[in-house]
């Protein structure tokens, strides 16, 4: 009984651990993705101040 048990307990353990692994990978792909397109709309934007400056 106590070995169902330990064993229950660690595939829950195992569970939890891969959701929260799923959620941290989520939101850094997601601040990454929001990175980058913060970065594109930058480097437009000093591009094209560049280029009317020229």
């Amino acid at each position: 009984m106590i070995a169902v048990v330990s064993t229950a307990g660690a595939v829950v353990v195992v569970a939890i651990c891969f959701v929260l692994q799923l959620l941290m990978v989520k939101t850094i792909i997601a601040a990454a993705t929001r990175l980058n397109i913060f970065f594109i709309v930058y480097k437009f934007n000093f591009d094209g101040k560049v280029t009317t400056n020229n």
